[in-house]
């Protein structure tokens, strides 16, 4: 008994040690900026919905936090309500129905593969894979998408000085759970290069 207790710790051992190497779940996104940011071009800044029926959401406020966090980690410093800023952030996010998506995989057929004889002498069968078959599964994709831009409030006028917006498509269709990573592949290079889509892998927590 003490022998098959010390395998059965060793082969929970391994187990474990296999989780612990497998690569954490990842987010892409599909990142396409514009803007004429200056080199070290920094302030004051105030994150708003970019639809005022959200101002007084505290779901997007809880988005906003986050967007917050990545502003101050690049320099602009997020400010109260009631104070003019020198920058104006404008946030929306937001997650479609989903639709249902067709896949298929190898699924191996079990059946007899040879037979023995026991030691009465009588046949027995020895199962093992026989083949594989084609299976067709359906499963939900959802697409998040999220939209920042960034207005100068110079005295002589407002100037749009930033617009960035992230497409990504996949299982989980609760944009809390998948809002920071969202964020996090916008400012992954910001303010980042002005052309083309670039596809960035974030990881995250999962659905």
């Amino acid at each position: 008994m003490a022998r098959l207790g010390a395998i059965s710790a060793m082969v929970l051992t391994v187990l474990v040690l296999a989780a612990c190497t497998l690569p954490p779940p990842s987010l892409q996104a599909e990142v396409q900026v514009f803007h004429t940011l200056e080199p070290g071009e920094r302030g004051t800044v105030a994150v708003i919905p970019k639809d005022q029926r959200n101002a007084d959401s505290l779901e997007f406020a809880a988005y906003a936090q986050l967007l917050e966090r990545q502003l101050l980690a690049r320099g602009f410093a997020p400010i109260p309500p009631g104070q003019r800023p020198d920058y104006e952030a404008q946030l929306e996010i937001g997650v479609d129905g989903g639709r249902s998506v067709p896949f298929s995989y190898e699924e191996p057929v079990r059946g007899v593969v040879s037979f023995y004889r026991d030691k009465d002498g009588r046949q027995q069968p020895v199962y093992g894979t026989t083949g594989y078959r084609t299976v067709t599964r359906h499963q939900m994709l959802y697409t998040r998408r999220l939209r920042v831009d960034i207005v100068a409030l110079a005295p002589q006028g407002r100037a749009k000085v930033y617009e960035g917006q992230v497409v990504s498509r996949g299982q989980c269709g609760r944009l809390p759970l998948v809002s920071d990573a969202l964020l996090r592949a916008l400012f992954a290079d910001f303010p980042g290069p002005t052309k083309g889509v670039r596809t960035i892998d974030v990881p995250y927590g999962g659905c």
